[in-house]
């Protein structure tokens, strides 16, 4: 069966060549047919210099249908290549899954390339962005030139953090008023345990509390002035004023009676890397 179709395969290609040729010659042969019946007419016709002109003229084409002759060749039949001159069934068949093989194989890798290009912003979507672990990182405060009686502001958390370098003065000060305090001991847990003191810090010197009212969230003046000076009271040892209801808090961010802030201000955990250099939002007991 194989040898009577690789003979018929073979004749077919032949007499397909052959009808291509044939038909090649045959448009020549009638082309200058044509051109020799006009020639005779224009001699019979016309004078000399007429009969040359109608000769070129006609003899123009003749290049070109040389050419077109040579030129006709006969199609492959078989669009596979092969080096047998008569290439069998099996031959053709297993080039045809090669090639098969070979497209699954390619489509199959832009299929996964295209999987992971769609994958990895999908993925990226999910985790938090830079900012989102900034807002939420401990943040380091240098307070090396911040001087004496003067306060500093970080953000933590999209919190204002204050740091409050206290004198000695306004140390002094914390012990004359805990009676007015609603909360001078902190029991309440606005602080670490670390900060459950009368300065409420680890540092005595250096206060670090979050400037936000525990009333409304209002955000605190500083009224660090003592005295009249203030605009509070003869008997104002120093602190925060909230512009927003009126509470107060001394320099430790205690909170005074029959305020309509009910608690102390927050204290963040924090840990000091050095003697100028503070990590809020961490200590040493777990990250916040």
């Amino acid at each position: 069966m194989s040898g009577s179709w690789q003979c018929h395969s073979g004749s077919l290609a032949g007499s397909v060549a052959q009808r291509q040729s044939a038909s090649g010659r045959m448009r020549s042969g009638c082309c200058l047919a044509i051109c020799g019946t006009e020639f005779a007419r224009s001699l019979s016709g016309g004078g000399v210099f007429g009969t040359i002109r109608q000769a070129v003229s006609l003899l123009r084409p003749l290049p070109l249908l040389i050419r077109s002759q040579r030129s006709v060749e006969a199609p492959p039949l078989f669009s596979v290549v092969s080096t047998d001159p008569c290439p069998t069934r099996e031959h053709i068949m297993s080039d045809t899954l090669k090639e098969r093989r070979r497209l699954l194989i390619a489509t199959s890798g832009v299929g996964a390339v295209a999987a992971a290009a769609t994958a990895v912003p999908f993925v990226a979507s999910l985790t938090p962005s830079d900012r989102a672990r900034a807002a939420g990182a401990p943040v380091e405060a240098d307070v090396s030139k911040l001087a004496p009686g003067e306060m500093m502001t970080f953000e933590w958390r999209g919190k204002p953090v204050w740091l409050l370098r206290r004198t000695p003065e306004m140390l002094a000060a914390l012990e004359g008023h805990e009676s007015r305090l609603a909360d001078p001991a902190s029991a309440e847990p606005q602080q670490p345990d670390y900060a459950a003191n009368r300065h409420r810090s680890i540092n005595p010197e250096f206060l670090v509390v979050i400037g936000i009212c525990t009333h409304l969230g209002c955000s605190p003046s500083e009224k660090f002035a003592p005295g009249a000076t203030s605009g509070i009271g003869e008997d104002w040892p120093g602190g925060f004023l909230c512009p927003c209801h009126g509470s107060i808090f001394d320099l430790a961010g205690r909170v005074f009676l029959s305020q309509p802030a009910p608690t102390n201000l927050e204290i963040p955990p924090h840990k000091w890397l050095s003697d100028s250099l503070v990590l809020i939002g961490e200590d040493d007991s777990a990250a916040a």
